[in-house]
């Protein structure tokens, strides 16, 4: 979708100058492809990334790491994404990576599943009791 949107707006910026637009349509032209080369760069840095302990994702051009200790729980719903909870009570939303947020968050809960053997103290999970 952002490419796209930078195609058009190349387009436009093309026409603006070859017909001999006046000023305004050539800045606007302009700032509208400044604008989605930004999108261009984000759309490229985002990402989500698992390793044994942690979970980390880049979004909006920050980076934020999550240990596996702190995420309590995560979820999706229409229209909001994957968000994760964490243990103080804090709603975390992940970027949106991947085919689908069902398909995010089913990795997710395997990654915490993995961590949690057996609640270390058999006990099951957290609330059972």
């Amino acid at each position: 979708m952002v490419l796209a949107a930078f195609a058009v707006f190349v387009a436009l910026m093309v026409g603006a100058f070859t017909d001999g637009l006046g000023w305004w349509y050539r800045a606007a032209s302009v700032a509208f492809c400044g604008v989605s080369v930004l999108g261009l760069a984000e759309l490229a840095s985002t990402r989500l990334t698992i390793d044994e302990r942690s979970l980390s994702f880049v979004k909006t051009f920050r980076r934020r790491e999550l240990r596996r200790e702190d995420v309590h729980s995560v979820t999706w719903a229409k229209g909001v994404g994957v968000s994760i909870r964490l243990r103080d009570g804090e709603w975390v939303r992940l970027p949106q990576v991947g085919r689908s947020h069902q398909g995010v968050t089913n990795t997710i809960r395997a990654w915490l599943a993995r961590g949690r053997p057996a609640m270390e103290s058999g006990a099951g999970a957290p609330g059972e009791g």
